[in-house]
Order: C-alpha cells, then structure tokens, then sequence
C-alpha cells in the first residue's frame, strides 16, 4: 500500500463505528453451513474489511453528503429472516443456498467490490453484505428467452431489523427479462436497516427493464449496490422511484464490457420531512459505441435532501461513446437542500458526453396559467409535480405506473 492511500485511509474512516454491527456479524460468522470455501473466505475478507472500516464516514469524498452513523446508532438491530414475495414464474427465482454449486454463481459472490479510486472503505457497506452473501435470492433467464409476464418482488421489513440480502440476476443472449421490486413498510415509525447487493450480468442482447418503488418507513435507512455488466447490444433500463426512508443511497456501478450496449438509470423522488435521497452512479464506458444515460428528478418539501453523484468514465479507446447526465430538483421550501456532482472523466477523443443540473422553485408563468382556466390551486400545483416527475419515465419500454 502507498504512503498517499494509507494517509487516506487514516484520515478518512472510523473502525469504531462497526461495532453498531458486532452481534450481527458474530451470528452470521456461526452460521456458516455446507458453504463453498471460496465463498467462506470471502465472507473472512469482507468481515475484516468492514472491522476496519466501519461505516462510511462523511470526510471521504463520495460519502461527504450521506452520513448513515446517526440514524443507525438510534437502531437496536438484529438479523431479519427472508419474508420477501414473489410472483410471477417462480420457476425463475431460486435461492442463492440452492445454487452454489454453480460456478458463474461461486464467481459473482467472490468478485471485488466495484472501485471508484484508491479507497476502499468506499464500498463498506457492500463488505458488510459480502459477509451474509448467501441470503437471497438468484434469477437465471436462459438464452433465447422472452419472459412475457414481468416478476414482481414484495418486501416489507419488521421494526428493529437488519437485512442484508444479495439478488443475482443473469440474463442469457437474446433473452429479455422484466423486474420490478416493491419495497414497502408496516407503519412510518419502523427502525431498520435494508443493506442490498444487486448483482446483473446482460450477455450479448440480451435487456433488461428493472423497477423500484421504494416506499420504506420514514424511520428506516436504506443502502441499495447495484452492479450492472452488459454485453454487446446489451440494454439495461433502470428506474427507482423514491417516497419512503429517512436516508436512502442508491449506488450504481454500471460496466460495458461489449461494444452497441446501452445503459439507462433513472431516478425520481417526491419526499419531505427530513429525508435524505442519495443516487451516486459510475458508468465506465470501457468499450467503443455504447450509449447511457442518467436522469434525477427530485421534489423536495420541508426539510427533505437530495443528492445526485453521476460519473461517466470513458475509457481510451471507448471512441463513440454518448453519455448524458440531467439532474432537476423542485425546491418547495425554503430549508429544502439539493446537492448536484455530475462528473466526466474522458480519456478517448470522438466521443459525445454532456451533463447539466438544476435547482428551483415551480414555474410561476405555468401555474398562474393553470389557475386561470379554473384549476384550483393545489391541483395546479400537484398537475405540475406529477408532470415534472413523469420526466424520468420518457423513453424506457413498458414502464407502467408503479403509484
């Protein structure tokens, strides 16, 4: 290890903070049962690695506007058993304790982090879901495939819980597949903590539509790891609609590895109180014509922020790569806060990237315009938000509303 990332890695994390999670990890360290050993050494590497990092701290760079610490030290947790619900061809959806014999699946549950710089704790909460890896849940699309009816994922957690589940998708070529997860909540005054890995492999071809609705309690802090991995004229389209959760952080690492592929992540929130929505994005174009794109819409009341972290990083020779970043935000109070960090790192030179962000009150013009053909005031506001939101939805296949 250099001198330079180990000054970094001194200053910029705080190992106590693990302790908030001690008796989970020394329950799950005594479960380990009929466990591959790679994947068993894994769960070791990752348990040392979140002891020594503990939960994100607020000084590293891509964590300086998403602080977990305070509302999970509020929180007495304990492991939460799987009570999700699926429906739609269940004969897709296995567990991932069934299908560790598979050597892709041993390979997806061994595999690094994905890494942004030279600090590691970057991803400490992924360490901390690597260490109960195998709870959750595999879906296997064969090749050639066109699954007509959309799986749906329900999920609601219990007060005081912790759960760290790992969803591996793989859609085969040619193969199509629709996703939409329900994250919902008994009552607002719930406390628990939701630490989700998603891991996706799209072969060449092959696409996949994949929703959230999130809409956890108001007490609740949420952590949701995407990793994307697209082949040649692979297309992902991903759209997180956000109401619920004290703090919520998406993060996704997206990663062309063929050449034609497209990636979509979308992200909308209407949310008040004191909230917090987090979307930080890395999109690596390491191959050359592939296109992506980001698009945030935040409306945010009373105390509520947002964050949006997007990173478009094109590798040399990724030539003919496009990729955009738009970020909106409705401000409807004063103490309301939005944080905007768009991000181009180019190394290749026939490429066509942009970004923009933007932060404001609603068009005085359209709702002095809406009131004068006889629509109550509130309705006229309420017209605009919706139609403002329904901005993240334009062009995604067969998005229905997830109201």
């Amino acid at each position: 290890m250099s001198t330079q990332s180990a000054v970094k890695e001194v200053v910029y994390y705080k190992a106590e903070t693990a302790q908030l999670f001690a008796p989970i990890i020394a329950l799950a360290q005594n479960s380990a049962n009929d466990i591959p050993a790679a994947i068993i050494d894994k769960q070791n590497a990752a348990r040392a690695l979140f002891t020594t990092y503990g939960v994100p701290y607020p000084k590293l760079e891509r964590w300086k506007y998403s602080n977990f610490y305070p509302v999970l030290k509020k929180m007495d947790l304990a492991p939460a058993a799987l009570t999700d619900i699926w429906r739609g061809d269940l004969s897709l959806v296995k567990p991932i304790k069934d299908m560790l014999a598979e050597l892709w699946v041993q390979a997806l549950l061994t595999k690094e982090a994905p890494k942004s710089d030279d600090v590691r704790d970057d991803n400490a909460f992924w360490y901390l879901n690597d260490i109960q890896n195998v709870q959750g849940w595999v879906i296997d699309i064969p090749a050639g495939a066109n699954v007509s009816e959309k799986l749906l994922l329900e999920t609601v957690n219990k007060d005081n819980t912790y759960n760290a589940e790992r969803i591996i998708i793989r859609v085969g070529r040619n193969a199509r597949l629709v996703l939409d997860e329900q994250h919902n909540h008994q009552t607002n005054d719930h406390r628990y903590f939701k630490n989700w890995v998603t891991q996706i492999v799209l072969d060449d071809n092959a696409e996949l539509v994949h929703t959230r609705m999130q809409n956890d309690s108001l007490k609740a802090a949420y952590v949701q790891n995407t990793s994307v991995t697209l082949g040649r004229d692979a297309r992902y389209y991903g759209l997180t609609i956000n109401k619920g959760a004290q703090i919520f952080r998406n993060q996704y690492a997206v990663m062309f590895e063929g050449e034609g592929a497209h990636a979509s992540i979308r992200s909308s929130a209407n949310v008040g109180h004191d909230q917090h929505i987090d979307l930080t994005t890395c999109v690596y174009h390491n191959v050359k014509s592939c296109t992506s794109d980001q698009i945030v819409r935040n409306v945010l009341h009373d105390k509520a922020t947002g964050v949006f972290q997007g990173k478009v990083y094109v590798e040399k020779g990724a030539d003919y790569t496009d990729g955009s970043q738009s970020s909106k935000a409705l401000l409807l109070s004063p103490f309301a806060s939005m944080h905007a960090k768009p991000e181009l790192e180019i190394y290749a030179d026939e490429v066509k990237c942009a970004h923009g962000a933007t932060c404001g009150a609603l068009d005085e013009k359209a709702l002095f315009y809406a009131r004068s053909r006889g629509i109550a005031y509130e309705d006229a506001r309420a017209m605009l938000v919706t139609a403002f939101l329904e901005e993240v939805k334009d062009g995604l296949p067969l998005i229905e509303d997830s109201e």
